[in-house]
């Protein structure tokens, strides 16, 4: 009789055990659990509950999920392979290797906030993140290892707002495939697409994450102890102390579960450690092999400086920022989040006490893509975060070099000084004619217009030899190229002129006032009343001038519609004017000669003005528009 009611004990405690890890651990199966929390490696319900007298809030031996999870996952216990320390909690910019666990769940730091999925939503602890938070300990049902939810979408229960798949882009774009046939992309050889799709995992890891470099493969054989991979060439010794990470996909209750072991010697193409795995390593099985150390908190897949390099494909020429004197990020006459501490290292948005702003890159970035984007977004300072995971406003990013230091040439001054027409000019009557494209936000208020930087120049692809983008308005079906021209013309005309014809491209905003389609004018036969040899020297009067002859490409005119001050032939000459050089076009409702364009007309055309010397431009006589009376 005793025997009948002790067993009966006994299956009543493990009927009461499986509605326990239902109840309080989502759908549980009764009569085991998946491995390693199963018999297979000796661990019972009893192993973490107890009916009567527990120390948790769950009928746990012990208070706390992170305590309990740390009975077995010590450096001592059963899970030794697979440590759980306090003091591997990332910070980021400083130190750590692991998601931080008995944080709060809302983060608006991090773009974090309580999970959306209902079982990781019940299984935080006081409002924190814990082990629970996102592993469903007793089965794999959901995800593996044994996660509520597939790896690949679990990041997002939680950073909600960094899953975006479609731009404008505050944070880097994630469920989207690496575009095809694309040469400014490319399949990363060290960095795991999730289903054939870029993941917030493919980035980051959640455990055991260094931002160290990490090598992928697929073995050809081993053991228990040793991994062989023919088509390595490691450095005989030089992974000593590297982790290793396999999938062991021969035992179908392994699958997908990786193992972690930490590498004791290695040849040029074999790896090896001392403790066995629970199977041996056979062909085909997929592994990661990765630097340790205390990691620097953002828990990167690879060194920070090179990430993006694992699939954006930028030719050496293009990477625009390698000077050690940019400052971080871009935004010195904007942005005043970039902080470094007393280390040296990068700090993020909100910063730590101590941060300097406006300090030079650690050693380890210059050069990299952090000077100008941050791959989560950067703050604007009004509640939101600067498009295209830029630091700063776009010009202010290229103001930060391009204002003399470290680069040579200085747009800032140039564009931050807006000489605008004081009146309208000519018949087509534009009252918001400026010296300058209107790439400031001010000079877009007045204009109307949208037009950046980016929009002329490629930062990504820029050399010393070509500086611009290779078709300003690809909407229009013509692309400026040397086998595009018409006869007598040059690259930069045509150029030019792909957006000066009345069309622009769809990252453009028109302005309010349209302006002329020059491109009619351009086209037409010159004008026979000009000096004696003119502007063409060989007589070809059917040659047009190069935009370029008037207009200075460099950004360093001050004159309206960036007239250069010195006009320059066809051959490139400087030509003589009757007001000498450096006459000025800045008021076109001036009487001066010198400074309303008289001056400036007469270097090519006869005196044809009269005494009242009146601007050409205002007078309604001479335009680029269609009709113009050449």
């Amino acid at each position: 009789m005793m025997g009948h009611r002790r067993m009966a004990r006994t299956v009543a405690g493990f009927i009461v055990m499986g509605i326990i890890g239902t109840l309080f651990f989502g759908t549980g199966r009764v009569d085991a659990t998946d491995y390693p929390h199963n018999p297979e490696k000796l661990i019972q319900c009893a192993s973490c509950h107890r009916l009567h007298g527990a120390g948790g809030t769950r009928l746990t031996l012990v208070g706390g999920i992170v305590n309990l999870c740390q009975l077995c996952h010590n450096a001592s216990g059963q899970a030794h392979q697979f440590t759980l320390d306090y003091g591997d909690q990332a910070v980021p910019g400083s130190s750590g290797s692991s998601h931080g666990f008995e944080k709060p769940a809302s983060n608006p730091a991090y773009d974090a906030s309580p999970p959306l999925d209902s079982n990781m939503n019940r299984n935080q602890e006081n409002g924190n993140v814990v082990c629970t938070t996102c592993h469903n300990v007793h089965n794999h049902q959901l995800g593996f290892p044994f996660l509520w939810k597939d790896r690949g979408d679990l990041c997002g229960e939680c950073h909600t707002s960094r899953v975006q798949s479609a731009p404008p882009y505050t944070s880097h774009p994630v469920d989207v495939s690496i575009p095809g046939g694309d040469p400014d992309y490319k399949n990363p050889a060290h960095l795991e697409l999730i289903n054939g799709q870029v993941k917030c995992l493919t980035c980051h890891g959640v455990h055991y994450t260094y931002s160290g470099t990490q090598y992928r493969g697929t073995a050809d054989g081993g053991s228990t102890t040793c991994l062989q991979d023919n088509s390595a060439t490691w450095t005989a010794g030089a992974l000593v102390g590297w982790e290793l990470k396999i999938g062991i996909t021969a035992n179908p209750n392994h699958h997908n579960w990786y193992q972690r072991r930490i590498i004791t010697s290695n040849t040029a193409t074999q790896v090896c450690w001392t403790d066995p795995l629970p199977d041996p390593v056979s062909a085909g099985d997929p592994y990661v092999l990765k630097e340790t150390g205390t990691g620097d908190g953002y828990l990167t897949n690879q060194p920070m400086a090179n990430l993006c390099l694992q699939c954006h494909s930028f030719p050496s020429t293009g990477s625009h920022f390698t000077s050690g004197n940019a400052l971080w990020p871009g935004g010195q006459y904007g942005s005043d989040y970039a902080y470094t501490d007393s280390t040296g290292s990068e700090v993020w948005p909100p910063g730590r006490s101590g941060g300097v702003t406006h300090q030079p890159l650690p050693s380890n970035l210059v050069g990299s893509c952090l000077n100008c984007h941050w791959p989560h977004g950067w703050p604007n300072g009004s509640g939101g975060k600067y498009p295209r995971l830029t630091v700063d406003l776009e010009e202010r990013l290229c103001y930060t070099c391009h204002d003399g230091n470290p680069a040579s040439t200085d747009v800032m001054t140039h564009f931050e000084t807006s000489n605008w027409v004081a009146a309208a000019a000519g018949w087509y009557s534009n009252p918001n004619l400026n010296s300058h494209h209107d790439v400031n936000d001010a000079d877009q208020s007045i204009s109307g217009t949208k037009i950046e930087c980016v929009n002329c120049h490629d930062p990504h692809r820029v050399t010393p030899t070509n500086r611009l983008v290779s078709d300003p308005d690809p909407s229009d079906g013509r692309v400026p190229a040397p086998n595009q021209t018409w006869n007598g013309s040059d690259y930069q005309s045509e150029w030019c002129l792909d957006c000066h014809d009345g069309t622009f491209s769809p990252d453009v905003t028109p302005p309010t006032h349209p302006l002329m389609d020059i491109r009619g004018t351009y086209l037409r036969e010159e004008n026979k009343h000009t000096k004696p040899g003119g502007h063409s020297k060989k007589g070809n009067w059917t040659t047009p001038l190069p935009c370029t002859a008037c207009h200075d490409p460099n950004h360093q005119s001050t004159n309206l519609f960036q007239l250069r001050e010195v006009v320059l032939d066809v051959d490139g000459t400087p030509l003589p004017s009757d007001c000498g050089p450096g006459y000025r076009v800045i008021n076109n409702n001036s009487t001066d000669k010198t400074i309303n364009g008289w001056c400036w007309c007469n270097t090519c055309h006869q005196k044809s003005m009269g005494k009242g010397k009146t601007n050409c431009f205002k007078s309604g006589c001479h335009n680029h528009g269609k009709g113009a009376k050449f």
